[in-house]
């Protein structure tokens, strides 16, 4: 828990936040539909993960939804999707 909260003391001083998001919604989806999904970004995520390393760029995952204070901090948009 050390690191976490290290971390999340010292986000703005991140050079590169890397978030991997999945279209829609599946946490009310049937078991199936959320394996599939979570059964691709995973590994994705760990493959770029993986990459990264290789070529001498520390990462860590962080199972945490970025929150507002998080998303002023890198600019990012709301992680809403409209259509």
């Amino acid at each position: 828990m050390k690191s976490a909260a290290y971390l999340a003391e010292h986000l703005q001083q991140v050079p590169v936040l890397v978030i991997p998001c999945i279209e829609g919604r599946y946490e009310n989806a049937p078991p199936l539909w959320q394996a599939i999904a979570w059964g691709s970004i995973l590994p994705a995520t760990w493959s770029f993960m993986l990459a990264a390393r290789a070529r001498g760029v520390g990462n860590s995952m962080d199972d945490i939804a970025p929150g507002p204070r998080t998303r002023r901090c890198r600019g990012a948009r709301d992680p809403v999707m409209s259509r």
